[in-house]
């Protein structure tokens, strides 16, 4: 749980993110923790909010990000995100406060239909070159966004798996021999990864990022490590870790058809997820990694 006490996160919203009508008797209840926020629901007058808070630096810089990420989402009118009302930042303290999503228990196929346009909608966001102005994070993990480049391989190599795959080997999770292999795939992206033009994407789209309301079944997605992108690199998250039903990517399909061969490349652009999770959680994701480097080399 965070080091902040209920009392103090009231006095942090009241006196810094001016929540004047939180002073109507507001009641906080924790809802759980991860490694760069502690969350809280919140009850006044009558509504229900989510709480993220940050009370470390790092957290502190992960929460700012956060919130740059969803306002960029939130500038393409494409995708729902849950409406945020409050964000304050202090030297050391970091609050974002938005909508509480209750959770469908049944997830209805309409609301899948309608992710998949929504996010098709949001890939058709394009820009010049891969990236974004300022570098982020995935999880607690800095993500690299600066190396100005339009051609796909060059931004997978550059700002995706080759900072993973250095991290993963300085932190001896990865062998020299391991890494080696690693070096061997970098030199075969440019003939595995066709050019299409930067996305922007949500950037860490698994199924823990993605609500179904339970009032009007609508879909949100939370927690993005958004920048302009491979596309596929979302669809191929989606895929990791149980996926979406088929007639999410059939609706995907027919509003922003993916290129000729993106099944056989979602292997390729889940190692990037993997590797981050190797080097977050430790081995217990490497031999997931090294299975689809053996895919390449």
């Amino acid at each position: 749980m965070s080091s902040i006490n209920e009392e103090n996160l009231i006095r942090l919203l009241n006196h810094h993110c001016k929540v004047d009508e939180l002073m109507a008797s507001p009641h906080l209840s924790y809802i759980g923790k991860s490694a760069w926020s502690t969350f809280y629901r919140l009850n006044s007058r009558d509504k229900e909010y989510f709480v993220k808070l940050a009370d470390t630096p790092l957290q502190v810089d992960i929460l700012n990000a956060e919130l740059q990420n969803l306002q960029l989402l939130a500038k393409t009118e494409t995708i729902k995100i849950p409406r945020l009302h409050w964000s304050c930042f202090t030297e050391d303290q970091a609050v974002l406060v938005s909508d509480y999503i209750l959770e469908h228990p049944t997830p209805q196929a309409k609301s899948y239909t309608q992710a998949a346009i929504a996010l098709a909608e949001l890939h058709q966001n394009h820009n010049v070159t891969f990236g974004a102005s300022k570098n982020n994070y995935i999880g607690a993990l800095p993500q690299q966004n600066t190396t100005k480049t339009h051609i796909a391989a060059e931004h997978y190599l550059y700002d995706r798996i080759l900072p993973q795959a250095n991290l993963a080997a300085q932190r001896k999770l990865l062998s020299s021999e391991e890494y080696r292999r690693f070096e061997t795939l970098f030199k075969l992206l440019n003939e595995l990864i066709p050019e299409e033009p930067p996305s922007l994407i949500h950037g860490d789209l698994w199924q823990g990022n993605f609500l179904i309301h339970a009032k009007d079944h609508s879909p949100y997605f939370i927690d993005p490590a958004s920048s302009y992108s491979i596309r596929e690199m979302d669809i191929s998250m989606t895929l990791l870790f149980g996926g979406f039903p088929a007639l999410f990517y059939n609706a995907y399909n027919e509003v922003f058809p993916l290129t000729k061969g993106w099944q056989e490349r979602v292997p390729l652009f889940q190692l990037y997820y993997l590797l981050v999770h190797l080097n977050l959680f430790g081995k217990t994701y490497k031999q997931d990694v090294m299975n689809i480097v053996s895919l390449y080399t």
